[in-house]
């Protein structure tokens, strides 16, 4: 009788001890889905969706101060919860530079856009936004090109004595970020004039790299996970803080930012670049997760298979970038040698040859082969992944290929990708990619004219030779 007592007590205990048990993992549970739910500081937008002038609804001094924070408002506004004409102006602005239907409302595709987690800086500086596109800005043979990039306000910029600078980290930088700003820095200096090495002291660098949260000494304190991501500062500052509170990932990893997409966007401020509202740009000030932008709107120098991208931070166009000041040949080099590296496929001699026959048949320019790849002006190989250039190929069906700005020469194909000659199914014609980059070797940026050759984009299973607008491009650029 003693030993039923005991037993049913026992079991007693042990399904009290297992309801405490699974109440408390229920909470903790609970507890963690809360605190995922409500970690944005931007998710107070969410009770706002629809709110429109004339209305006074509880959180709308939230809003006014997100817009204050990112420029949209000045510092006078009223900090109350009524939405007024002051509001609805900046939601305007709002929508124009990031090209959403201007109501003046706070719709799902407004508070969708301010909810995305973003870059520090402002939008408007001082009243004065760059955004917007439609901004038109000429130049020594252009037709109408329309600026979407801009600057800071008074244009900062390093001085011409300071084209090479240096980079160091702070202490507790996490080592994946060191190499994913290392090849950040890389990128962009294939793609500008200026060239970065890494300095052996933090104190001594030119650019300082760090990690922090929230209030980390700047005066721009950083709000939590999903938020303000990042932030850097104009020409000569310096300063690229990371938000220590959001998950660093490298590459495309789902709930993550990936660290070089976004050292690729505030190496931009640092070297004096605002925000741009091109769609695809590393400087719009949004950021996407999982995604990165290693390619997108920044090299002038690269193609994708069957993508169509109007690229670099210049303008969108419907002509040659021929601007003062575009790297080119001087007029004693218009004749120039180009030689294959060792391992060059015969049929891609042969394919490169016939499309340095084609610009020559077109332009000022002629061409012969140097039996020495040595001493060759321009230098055609094939790489694969790391090929030493500092910019990396991704494997078959990525970046075809790329080459640079005159006077460096060097012209990559990915030898990961399928390569053939003429229009053959599934096969990218070594001839079309040559007339593209041959084109970037004589000084041309990319083209947005359907047919040229100098568009970004190159289909699989396709032949194109030189358009009207191609040759232009090289008559306006060199004055011939």
């Amino acid at each position: 009788m003693a030993s039923s007592k005991t037993s049913t007590l026992s079991l007693s205990a042990i399904t009290i001890l297992l309801f405490i048990l699974l109440s408390l993992l229920s909470y903790a549970k609970a507890s963690e889905t809360h605190n995922n739910k409500t970690s944005s500081p931007f998710e107070f937008l969410d009770h706002l969706k629809g709110c429109h002038k004339g209305d006074k609804v509880q959180g709308i001094q939230d809003l006014k101060k997100y817009l204050e924070k990112f420029g949209y408002l000045n510092g006078n506004t009223n900090s109350d919860d009524y939405f007024d004409d002051e509001l609805e102006s900046a939601i305007k602005t709002y929508q124009i530079n990031y090209h959403l239907k201007v109501t003046g409302t706070l719709d799902a595709k407004t508070v969708s856009k301010m909810e995305m987690p973003r870059c520090g800086v402002p939008d408007i500086i001082n009243g004065t936004t760059s955004m917007r596109s439609g901004k038109k800005r000429g130049g020594h043979g252009s037709t109408h090109t329309v600026a979407h990039f801009s600057f800071f306000q008074g244009s900062p910029k390093w001085p011409a004595n300071k084209y090479h600078l240096t980079y160091g980290f702070l202490q507790g930088t996490p080592s994946e970020a060191v190499g994913a700003v290392a090849r950040a820095f890389a990128t962009w200096q294939g793609n500008t004039h200026f060239t970065f090495s890494q300095a052996q002291s933090i104190e001594s660098a030119d650019l300082k790299i760090g990690f922090g949260r929230r209030d980390h000494g700047d005066g721009h304190p950083f709000d939590g996970p999903h938020g303000t991501a990042a932030h850097a500062f104009a020409p000569t500052n310096g300063r690229f803080h990371y938000d220590a509170d959001e998950t660093w990932v490298v590459g495309a990893v789902p709930g993550g930012v990936d660290l070089e997409t976004v050292a690729l966007h505030e190496i931009g401020h640092l070297l004096g670049l605002g925000h741009s509202s091109v769609p695809g740009a590393i400087m719009l000030p949004e950021i996407l997760k999982p995604t990165t932008k290693h390619h997108h709107h920044l090299s002038s120098l690269t193609i994708s298979r069957g993508v169509t991208r109007v690229t670099k931070f210049k303008a969108s166009k419907t002509s040659k970038n021929t601007s003062k000041g575009s790297p080119k040949w001087p007029a004693n080099k218009y004749h120039l040698t180009y030689g294959f590296a060792q391992g060059t496929p015969a049929n891609a001699v042969g394919a490169v040859t016939r499309a340095f026959a084609t610009w020559a048949g077109n332009t000022h320019f002629s061409f012969s082969r140097d039996k020495s790849v040595d001493s060759a002006d321009l230098k055609i190989s094939f790489g694969s992944g790391e090929h030493g250039d500092g910019r990396p190929f991704d494997g078959p069906g990525g970046v075809l290929a790329h080459a640079y700005a005159p006077t460096n020469g060097r012209f990559h194909y990915d030898a990961d990708e399928t390569w053939v000659v003429g229009a053959v199914p599934g096969g990218m014609d070594l001839e079309t990619v040559a007339l593209h980059e041959i084109g970037h070797l004589l000084g041309l940026e990319h083209s947005s004219v359907e047919g040229a050759v100098m568009l970004p984009g190159i289909r699989a299973g396709f032949t194109q030779s030189l358009h009207a607008d191609d040759i232009q491009g090289i008559k306006a650029l060199y004055n011939t």
